[in-house]
């Protein structure tokens, strides 16, 4: 392998800078951005959201914005729904993540002996696929807008 084609000469990249009022957000108005999902419980995206990048501060954070605030929040904090396998994750684990009633009430459920049937037992084997399709469309939308925003770093 000739390692001399992976390096530049010369090499511009074009850096977003986030403006409050004029004036190029700093790491200590970063600090004060108050924390808040995109997202609601159900992984639905919120009124008039808009991305505006990340920023790498001890971990990835997404910066964005509703129009009239401005909110940051931490993008490992979508990886446990991500991670969500229907042939491994039970219904129990999937409830933790993704609240919906569908899901409530299959871990709700309580067969004539008085157990709960399905809490222990694989997402693929009780959920039916219109509801898993939900879930992955969801997921692969988190996915895009993350592969997204990797493309657009903020700098302080």
């Amino acid at each position: 392998m000739n390692t001399e084609k992976l390096f530049e000469k010369e090499a511009t990249i074009k850096i977003s800078v986030v403006k409050i009022d004029n004036k190029k957000l700093t790491k200590g108005v970063f600090n004060q951005i108050n924390w808040k999902s995109p997202f609601d419980r159900l992984y639905n995206l919120k009124e008039n959201v808009k991305f505006l990048g990340y920023v790498n501060d001890k971990s990835k954070w997404l910066v964005w914005s509703n129009g009239e605030f401005l909110y940051k929040y931490k993008i490992s904090d979508f990886y446990p729904f991500l991670r969500i396998d229907f042939n491994k994750n039970t219904i129990n684990e999937l409830l933790d993540v993704f609240p919906s009633e569908v899901v409530k009430s299959l871990n709700d459920f309580k067969n004539q002996m008085g157990h709960y049937e399905y809490t222990d037992l694989e997402i693929s084997s009780v959920l039916d696929v219109k509801e898993q399709y939900v879930i992955i469309e969801k997921k692969e939308n988190i996915e895009e807008i993350i592969n997204g925003l990797l493309k657009r770093q903020i700098f302080l």
